[in-house]
């Protein structure tokens, strides 16, 4: 059984999106500190995966 995550997705859905990107940094939602993504895998409910913006290119 998925447990329901904050964020609308499940907890497991949230652990596979944490290591898709190489880009992602983690950070602890508690000391706002960044964590390894092996650590926001494990704690997915006290981690928060940061993806990087989608900057515009110039002309």
């Amino acid at each position: 059984m998925r447990t329901p995550h904050p964020t609308g997705g499940t907890a497991q859905n949230v652990r596979c999106m944490a290591g898709k990107s190489s880009n992602s940094k983690a950070r602890s939602a508690i000391t706002g500190r960044y964590v390894k993504m092996s650590t926001a895998k494990r704690n997915p409910k006290t981690t928060v995966v940061e993806k990087p913006s989608k900057s515009s290119k110039k002309k």
